[in-house]
Protein backbone atom coordinates (compact mmCIF):
# COMPACT_ATOMS: atom_id res chain seq x y z
CA UNK A 1 0.00 0.00 0.00
CA UNK A 2 1.68 2.67 -0.93
CA UNK A 3 2.39 6.07 1.53
CA UNK A 4 -0.32 8.92 1.60
CA UNK A 5 1.20 11.88 0.74
CA UNK A 6 1.19 14.74 3.22
CA UNK A 7 1.31 18.26 2.76
CA UNK A 8 2.54 20.88 5.91
CA UNK A 9 2.32 24.56 5.24
CA UNK A 10 4.18 24.69 8.59
CA UNK A 11 7.04 23.12 7.18
CA UNK A 12 9.11 25.04 4.20
CA UNK A 13 11.19 22.88 3.23
CA UNK A 14 8.55 20.15 2.48
CA UNK A 15 8.10 21.68 -1.03
CA UNK A 16 9.67 23.53 -4.08
CA UNK A 17 8.48 26.97 -4.88
CA UNK A 18 8.18 27.27 -9.01
CA UNK A 19 8.50 30.35 -10.51
CA UNK A 20 6.41 31.14 -13.66
CA UNK A 21 7.87 32.81 -16.56
CA UNK A 22 5.47 32.86 -18.70
CA UNK A 23 4.26 36.50 -19.56
CA UNK A 24 0.92 37.53 -17.59
CA UNK A 25 -0.52 38.19 -20.86
CA UNK A 26 -0.18 35.18 -22.43
CA UNK A 27 -1.48 33.76 -19.77
CA UNK A 28 -4.34 36.03 -19.22
CA UNK A 29 -5.44 34.59 -22.86
CA UNK A 30 -4.66 31.55 -22.31
CA UNK A 31 -1.68 31.18 -25.04
CA UNK A 32 0.50 29.28 -22.98
CA UNK A 33 -1.32 26.45 -23.99
CA UNK A 34 0.81 26.48 -26.96
CA UNK A 35 3.81 24.59 -27.06
CA UNK A 36 7.16 25.11 -29.30
CA UNK A 37 5.72 23.16 -32.07
CA UNK A 38 2.08 25.04 -32.02
CA UNK A 39 4.23 28.55 -31.74
CA UNK A 40 6.38 27.47 -35.25
CA UNK A 41 2.95 26.14 -37.13
CA UNK A 42 0.87 29.26 -35.86
CA UNK A 43 3.73 31.39 -37.32
CA UNK A 44 4.55 29.45 -40.26
CA UNK A 45 0.69 29.83 -41.26
CA UNK A 46 0.73 33.48 -40.38
CA UNK A 47 4.26 34.10 -42.61
CA UNK A 48 2.58 32.22 -45.83
CA UNK A 49 -0.19 34.25 -45.83
CA UNK A 50 1.67 37.67 -45.57
CA UNK A 51 3.65 36.33 -48.47
CA UNK A 52 0.50 35.11 -50.21
CA UNK A 53 -0.50 38.55 -50.48
CA UNK A 54 2.88 39.93 -51.49
CA UNK A 55 2.94 37.49 -54.34
CA UNK A 56 -0.31 36.50 -55.08
CA UNK A 57 0.14 32.85 -54.40
CA UNK A 58 -3.19 31.23 -53.94
CA UNK A 59 -1.37 27.91 -53.00
CA UNK A 60 0.44 29.84 -50.38
CA UNK A 61 -2.60 31.24 -48.92
CA UNK A 62 -4.43 28.09 -48.49
CA UNK A 63 -1.32 26.62 -46.75
CA UNK A 64 -0.70 29.38 -44.41
CA UNK A 65 -4.48 29.33 -43.77
CA UNK A 66 -4.89 25.88 -43.33
CA UNK A 67 -2.02 25.83 -40.62
CA UNK A 68 -3.57 28.76 -38.55
CA UNK A 69 -6.45 27.12 -38.55
CA UNK A 70 -5.07 23.85 -37.63
CA UNK A 71 -3.51 25.60 -34.54
CA UNK A 72 -6.51 27.27 -33.72
CA UNK A 73 -8.97 24.14 -33.35
CA UNK A 74 -6.01 22.16 -31.53
CA UNK A 75 -6.07 24.95 -28.96
CA UNK A 76 -10.09 25.81 -28.70
CA UNK A 77 -10.17 21.66 -28.51
CA UNK A 78 -8.08 21.75 -25.43
CA UNK A 79 -9.75 25.11 -23.73
CA UNK A 80 -13.43 23.60 -24.17
CA UNK A 81 -11.93 20.77 -21.75
CA UNK A 82 -12.14 23.32 -18.99
CA UNK A 83 -14.62 22.87 -16.81
CA UNK A 84 -15.74 19.68 -18.16
CA UNK A 85 -14.47 17.33 -16.12
CA UNK A 86 -16.13 16.39 -12.89
CA UNK A 87 -13.92 16.00 -10.09
CA UNK A 88 -15.42 15.08 -6.56
CA UNK A 89 -13.52 16.34 -3.40
CA UNK A 90 -14.65 14.88 -0.14
CA UNK A 91 -13.26 16.04 3.83
CA UNK A 92 -13.07 12.87 5.44
CA UNK A 93 -11.61 14.43 8.36
CA UNK A 94 -14.30 16.25 10.68
CA UNK A 95 -13.38 19.99 11.23
CA UNK A 96 -9.72 19.98 11.54
CA UNK A 97 -8.04 22.21 14.06
CA UNK A 98 -4.35 24.20 13.60
CA UNK A 99 -1.58 21.78 13.56
CA UNK A 100 -3.78 18.89 13.34
CA UNK A 101 -3.83 15.84 10.01
CA UNK A 102 -6.51 16.73 7.75
CA UNK A 103 -7.41 13.89 5.44
CA UNK A 104 -9.04 14.69 1.86
CA UNK A 105 -10.50 12.25 -1.26
CA UNK A 106 -10.02 13.63 -4.95
CA UNK A 107 -12.09 10.76 -7.46
CA UNK A 108 -13.15 11.26 -10.98
CA UNK A 109 -14.32 8.68 -12.84
CA UNK A 110 -13.13 10.24 -16.05
CA UNK A 111 -9.42 9.56 -17.98
CA UNK A 112 -7.47 12.74 -17.32
CA UNK A 113 -4.51 13.79 -15.55
CA UNK A 114 -5.65 16.42 -12.09
CA UNK A 115 -3.14 17.95 -10.10
CA UNK A 116 -4.43 19.67 -7.35
CA UNK A 117 -4.61 23.07 -6.34
CA UNK A 118 -4.08 23.63 -2.52
CA UNK A 119 -3.73 26.61 -0.82
CA UNK A 120 -1.35 29.50 -0.69
CA UNK A 121 1.67 27.69 1.31
CA UNK A 122 1.44 24.45 0.39
CA UNK A 123 3.34 24.69 -2.98
CA UNK A 124 2.50 22.12 -5.79
CA UNK A 125 -0.09 19.58 -5.10
CA UNK A 126 -0.44 15.54 -5.36
CA UNK A 127 -1.03 14.43 -9.11
CA UNK A 128 -3.79 12.03 -9.93
CA UNK A 129 -3.91 9.67 -13.36
CA UNK A 130 -7.76 9.04 -13.30
CA UNK A 131 -10.26 7.23 -13.96
CA UNK A 132 -9.20 6.65 -9.74
CA UNK A 133 -9.04 8.22 -6.61
CA UNK A 134 -6.59 9.65 -4.23
CA UNK A 135 -6.00 10.30 -0.53
CA UNK A 136 -3.84 13.05 1.15
CA UNK A 137 -3.36 14.74 3.87
CA UNK A 138 -2.91 18.67 4.82
CA UNK A 139 -1.81 20.34 7.87
CA UNK A 140 -2.56 24.00 8.12
CA UNK A 141 -0.55 26.16 10.36
CA UNK A 142 -3.04 28.81 11.15
CA UNK A 143 -7.14 29.17 11.87
CA UNK A 144 -9.29 30.10 9.00
CA UNK A 145 -11.65 28.94 6.06
CA UNK A 146 -9.02 27.63 3.12
CA UNK A 147 -9.93 26.59 -0.25
CA UNK A 148 -8.71 24.01 -1.87
CA UNK A 149 -8.90 23.82 -5.61
CA UNK A 150 -10.03 24.63 -8.78
CA UNK A 151 -8.27 21.53 -9.44
CA UNK A 152 -6.23 21.80 -12.78
CA UNK A 153 -6.24 19.22 -15.81
CA UNK A 154 -3.26 18.56 -17.93
CA UNK A 155 -4.60 19.06 -21.71
CA UNK A 156 -2.62 18.23 -24.85
CA UNK A 157 -3.39 17.07 -28.56
CA UNK A 158 -1.88 14.48 -30.59
CA UNK A 159 0.14 17.11 -32.52
CA UNK A 160 1.84 18.59 -29.77
CA UNK A 161 0.55 21.75 -30.62
CA UNK A 162 -0.72 22.22 -27.32
CA UNK A 163 -0.30 21.36 -23.85
CA UNK A 164 -0.94 22.93 -20.28
CA UNK A 165 -3.17 23.31 -17.56
CA UNK A 166 -6.55 24.60 -16.92
CA UNK A 167 -8.66 24.73 -14.58
CA UNK A 168 -11.62 22.16 -13.96
CA UNK A 169 -13.96 21.27 -11.28
CA UNK A 170 -15.55 22.73 -8.34
CA UNK A 171 -13.97 23.88 -5.17
CA UNK A 172 -13.91 23.14 -1.43
CA UNK A 173 -13.68 25.94 1.74
CA UNK A 174 -12.25 23.32 4.66
CA UNK A 175 -12.60 25.37 7.96
CA UNK A 176 -9.67 24.79 10.44
CA UNK A 177 -10.04 25.80 14.22
CA UNK A 178 -7.40 27.46 16.69
CA UNK A 179 -4.86 24.82 18.19
CA UNK A 180 -6.39 23.03 20.54
CA UNK A 181 -4.34 23.23 23.92
CA UNK A 182 -4.28 20.09 26.91
CA UNK A 183 -5.71 22.44 29.62
CA UNK A 184 -4.88 19.27 32.17
CA UNK A 185 -1.11 19.19 30.46
CA UNK A 186 -0.65 22.69 31.39
CA UNK A 187 -2.54 22.35 34.73
CA UNK A 188 0.07 19.28 35.71
CA UNK A 189 2.71 21.29 34.08
CA UNK A 190 1.41 24.46 36.44
CA UNK A 191 2.08 22.77 39.26
CA UNK A 192 5.16 20.87 38.99
CA UNK A 193 6.50 24.24 38.09
CA UNK A 194 5.15 25.80 41.15
CA UNK A 195 6.09 22.93 43.15
CA UNK A 196 9.78 23.06 41.98
CA UNK A 197 9.82 27.13 42.75
CA UNK A 198 8.80 26.17 46.16
CA UNK A 199 11.41 23.87 46.70
CA UNK A 200 13.89 26.03 45.46
CA UNK A 201 12.92 29.07 47.68
CA UNK A 202 12.61 26.61 50.74
CA UNK A 203 16.37 25.40 49.75
CA UNK A 204 17.28 28.32 49.66
CA UNK A 205 15.71 29.94 53.05
CA UNK A 206 17.48 26.89 54.80
CA UNK A 207 20.82 28.25 53.59
CA UNK A 208 20.35 31.49 54.74
CA UNK A 209 19.85 30.52 57.87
Amino acid sequence: MEKIPRFDSRNALSWVRSENSTPAILRRLRLDLFTVRGWCVLGAGIFLVFLAFMFGRHELMALGISLVVLAGISWALALGLRGRTRIQRQLLSAVPSAGEVCKVQLHCLEPATIQEQLPEGFGRGPMLDTPGELEYELIFGRRGIHQLGPAQQIVSDTLGLVRGMVNTGDTLKVPVRSELMDLHRLASLGEQMLTGDARHSRKHHRRLL
